[in-house]
């Protein structure tokens, strides 16, 4: 993997049944952008932007938060002269204003399937779906528990042209190791099959379920 700083913002409308983020972004505080500024300078992390690492901002679901995004982007830019490259993780059903793509070098998209448990008019906005396969550096990770699942991925996706079949990942469902372990020859194999891409969850692969590693 790409070496990485992630910028977790809180709060998501989706609100998955079995979010892996919440308990996390739940006990946030805020911070003031000039002092989110002041934690990556004085952590030596904006020099290793400088070299390349990226900059990967996840929620939650941070398009409810564009503004602030923006602006934390416009104020480093500004503070430091130069933009890193960033990523953005979403969960493709807001669609970004042309300021903020301007800014974002990735976008790795996770909608939601059916086995979220989450209402479909609430998870799948077929409009920004499209935009977002028509940017550069544009990927849909799907959360796969079961092998039928490929069956919602293509009708909803793949036959309506929404996104093409290079631009998808298929990464097993994993609450922790034990469940990790349950799927991910299933989902690997099931990616083979389908000829696109496949993502361990590697987080949970080294540290199971803690956070702040």
């Amino acid at each position: 993997g790409t070496p990485a700083t992630f910028l977790r913002v809180s709060g998501c409308h989706i609100n998955c049944k079995f979010c892996d983020s919440a308990l996390i972004w739940r006990r946030s505080h805020a911070f003031h952008l000039d002092e989110v500024l002041d934690l990556l300078e004085s952590s030596g992390t904006v020099e290793r932007f400088r070299q390349g690492e990226h900059f990967i901002i996840t929620g939650g679901a941070p398009l409810l938060q564009e503004e602030r995004v923006l602006l934390l982007l416009q104020m480093f830019e500004k503070r430091f002269n130069f933009v890193p490259f960033i990523q953005v993780e979403n969960e493709c059903t807001i669609e970004p204003s042309k300021e903020l793509l301007e800014y974002v070098s990735c976008w790795n998209n996770s909608p939601k399937l059916k086995n979220s448990q989450v209402d479909q008019f609430k998870r799948y906005k077929p409009r920004v779906i499209k935009k977002m396969s028509s940017l550069d550096n544009s990927w849909f990770k799907f959360v796969v528990g079961k092998a039928s699942d490929w069956e919602e991925i293509d009708l909803y996706y793949l036959q309506p042209k929404l996104i093409k079949r290079d631009q998808v990942i298929l990464m097993p469902k994993g609450w922790g190791r034990e469940e990790l372990e349950e799927n991910r020859v299933m989902v690997a194999e099931l990616a083979m099959e389908k000829g696109v891409r496949f993502s361990d969850r590697l987080q949970i692969t080294l540290y199971d379920m803690k956070v702040s590693v």
